[in-house]
This record gives structure tokens, sequence and C-alpha cells, in this order.
């Protein structure tokens, strides 16, 4: 140690200017350190930010393609030229717009349940095809109907709103149509599977209850009261076959004729889905037309339903 009078030696300088040099090393490292973390977490911010943009730029592109195979499906459902007339047959399409790919399907409504019009025998059959439960079709289509109809009166196994409450359910039944078929997963002992299982076979777009053979799926055939399952398999052959064979499908059911309609149109549900690269424009979905309402409007949409980078899911559209 230095005496109070004792000069400041130049060695002593020295000696320390090492440990000087150290610390500062140091520091200058972590500044290094700090530096290289902060621009990685920059680079990873704005590579994150050019993906998010790209997708959202992908799925407005495909939305803006959604719309335009829409517009090519009605014009090809109301061409004027035969040959040039597409019909409501649920076929693949590939169409090329722009420098852009996709593929639609037109399916007719007429092919499917109305389940705010359909005959109380009808919801049942296609509930006991789905559950393969005599009881449990009974009471869910009893309740269906309670939910539609406007009255209090409740059916033998159905449920009106004093049967919500006691199930401890915040509403009652709606006493008036369903305004979306996701609704009927809010009927009380509809499960939120089986409710998804319908969805493809039921409609609310349709002018009654009827169901035009021709179009249905076999699970809805088998819906038809009465109808033996033989005789559902030798129709679908005959719808298979096409032509002047399917006219033979109305004798065939003719037991069932009272849930029978050979009506087509106006409403359509536009399946479309992007094929092309998906980075340039992804998404699908599908939406429902009516044709024909008045001479100002060619058509007009009754649901829209478009999911960025997926065109098969269900959920979040008005069917």
């Amino acid at each position: 140690m230095m005496g109070p009078h004792e000069p400041w030696s130049n060695d002593r300088v020295l000696n320390d200017r090492p440990n000087e040099r150290g610390v500062a090393l140091v520091v200058v490292l972590w500044v290094i350190v700090v530096l290289s973390i902060q621009v990685g977490l920059f680079t990873v911010q704005v590579r994150d930010g050019v993906r998010l943009l790209d997708n959202a730029t992908a799925a407005a592109r495909g939305q803006a393609l959604m719309h335009a195979a829409v517009e090519t499906a009605v014009a090809r459902l109301t061409a004027r030229v035969p040959r040039e007339r597409w019909q409501a047959d649920g076929a693949q399409r590939a169409l090329r717009i722009g420098d852009m790919d996709v593929t639609l399907s037109i399916h007719d409504e007429n092919a499917r349940i109305n389940i705010n019009a359909a005959e109380p025998a009808l919801l049942e059959g296609l509930l006991r095809e789905l559950t393969r439960s005599p009881g449990e079709a009974q009471m869910l289509a009893d309740r269906i109907v309670d939910w539609r109809d406007p009255d209090s009166n409740r059916r033998t196994k159905g449920a009106e709103d004093q049967d919500y409450r006691r199930a401890r359910m915040e509403h009652g039944a709606a006493d008036q149509p369903f305004l979306d078929v996701a609704d009927l997963g809010r009927v009380l002992g509809m499960s939120a599977e089986l409710a998804q299982e319908l969805a493809p076979h039921i409609t609310i777009y349709t002018a009654d209850g009827r169901i035009n053979p021709r179009l249905a799926s076999e699970t809805v055939l088998r819906s038809l009261p009465d109808v033996p399952r033989q005789t559902v398999d030798e129709a679908m052959q005959l719808i298979r076959r096409g032509g002047e064979a399917a006219l033979g499908v109305d004798a065939l059911l003719a037991s069932a004729r009272q849930y029978l309609s050979n009506a087509r149109g106006p409403a359509f549900r536009i399946r479309v889905q992007s094929t092309g690269d998906r980075r340039l424009a992804s998404g699908g979905g599908e939406a429902i037309v009516v044709l024909g309402l008045d001479a100002a409007t060619p058509y007009r949409t009754l649901a829209w339903r478009f999911r960025p980078g997926s065109g098969d899911s269900r959920s979040g559209m008005r069917q």
C-alpha cells in the first residue's frame, strides 16, 4: 500500500491497465451478444411478418378465385346454349382463372331433406339410418318438429320450453323454423357428432320437404319410410346408369311418392377449392345461390363460407 506522500508510480498504472482492458473486452463481448440476439429476433419478426403477409395475400386471392368460380358456375347453369350448360350433378370440374387453378362442383339442394318442412316420418327415417336406434330416432325427430313448430304442444317424445329448463339449458324450443342447420345442435338430446353427420343430408333452402330421388344420396333414399333396402339398391343402380334408365326410379319408389319430387333448383350449392400454387392462392369453401328470383339479378347468394387454406370444413357457414 502506498503511503500518504508516496508518489504514484508508472509501474502501478501499467499493471492496472490489463485489468481495465479485460473489463472492457467483456463489456464489448456482452454488447455483441445482445446485439446479435436483437438482430436475430428482428429477423424472425420480419420473416414471420412476411409469411403472414404472404398467407393473407394468398387467402385474398383464394377468395377472389372463389367469387370468380361461383360466377362461372352460375353462368354455365343458366347458359342458353344446351351444350354449354352445366348440370348440378356434383361432378368435379377444373377451371383455369387467369393464371390460377380451381376445382368446383355444383349440387342441387333438392337432393337434401329440408328440416323445416319434411314430414316427421322422413326425419325419423334419416335419424334411424344414422343412429341405428329407432327409439333415439323418434325422440330426436319429435324434438326437431317441436323446435320448428309455433306451438307449445309437446309431441310424444318431443321437447318444449319446460323440458329445456329441466335440462338446465339456457334456451328453450325456438318455435320457429331453423334459420341455420347449425342450430340443429341446440335441439335437446342432439349431440354435436350426430349434428355433424346430419349436415351433408339436410337443408333449409328447398320449397318443401320432399326430395328429388334422382339427385339424392343413398343415405337420403334409405331414409324413405317403408322402402326396403333392396329397392333402394335397385334405384341407385338405375340412377348411376343415368339417361332413360333413371326414369324408372319413380316406379320403384312409388310407395314413398308423398316424399318425392321432380323439382330441380332454384337453390344450388357450389363448392370451390383452389388447386394451384398455394403460395399464390389458397383456400376454398362453398356458396349457396338461388337463381331466377327476379329478372334484374341473375342470382342471389343465400350463404357463403370461405376458409383460407382449406375448403372442406363445414363449420362457420350458414347452411
